[in-house]
């Protein structure tokens, strides 16, 4: 393991989710973004904020929400892989969530999928989303009766990898086993990278609901963006090549 995850406070029992959110200058979404976790009708969680050297009014609006936030700020802007590794550091849940600052999730997203961790060859939860696009709902992440890969499925994720980070929640323990977390040298592919590995020796479970929101931004699909996927992408393979045997 990496690192070392965090204990809770001195008397205070650790909750069953930390709710990971990275942020960068988001003041524009992150009220909205954190009012869909306070909206949870799961109440154990607790959100882990770490701000990325914000310089809008971030940090006091993440602290608005009290004592149900551990909030950590970076002394200087790092990549976004390293300070999500920061955030896992300073959890102390069982399970860790997800959650993008401009993105949102329905009350229902805990509720649903939390159950599936009852399976304890579960590692990684995930569901269908919303897709915004300027705050209306265009379409979802999913077809309707597209195949959703889950159990051991690592060469399934290979062939169509559509995970959203803001629908995914992870086994601590998976965590703790891998030897490296997020991947602070990838600047676009460090969730894929994260996932696929998961999926060397976990399973997948998915939740066929849309249970969250992702919003698409004007450059998200930029050509500079695509080229550098494709760079990242073969990183990726490169590394799976070494730790999956015949891979």
């Amino acid at each position: 393991m990496p690192h070392h995850a965090a204990a809770p406070a001195t008397g205070r029992r650790a909750p069953r989710v930390s709710v990971v959110m990275n942020c960068y200058n988001g003041e524009t979404y992150l009220r909205e973004a954190m009012d869909s976790v306070v909206a949870q009708t799961v109440g154990d969680w607790e959100i882990v904020f770490v701000d990325n050297a914000s310089t809008d009014a971030s940090p006091e609006i993440a602290r608005s929400y009290g004592d149900r936030v551990r909030y950590v700020r970076n002394p200087e802007t790092v990549s976004l892989g390293r300070s999500r590794n920061v955030a896992l550091e300073h959890c102390t849940g069982d399970l860790i969530a997800f959650l993008d600052c401009d993105d949102l999730w329905e009350p229902t997203k805990l509720e649903r999928q939390l159950p599936l961790f009852d399976d304890e060859r579960v590692g990684l939860a995930y569901s269908d989303c919303w897709l915004l696009r300027n705050g209306r709902r265009i379409g979802r992440r999913y077809e309707p009766g597209a195949h959703h890969p889950v159990g051991r499925c690592l060469n399934a994720l290979l062939a169509d990898y559509s995970l959203v980070l803001s629908t995914a929640v992870i086994r601590r323990k998976a965590l703790q086993q891998l030897d490296e977390w997020f991947d602070p040298a990838l600047q676009l592919a460090e969730e894929a990278d994260i996932f696929l590995r998961l999926a060397i020796g976990w399973e997948l479970a998915m939740v066929p609901e849309a249970l969250a929101s992702y919003r698409l931004h004007a450059n998200s699909e930029s050509v500079r963006k695509m080229e550098l996927y494709g760079v990242e992408n073969v990183l990726i393979l490169e590394k799976l090549r070494r730790l999956v045997p015949r891979f």
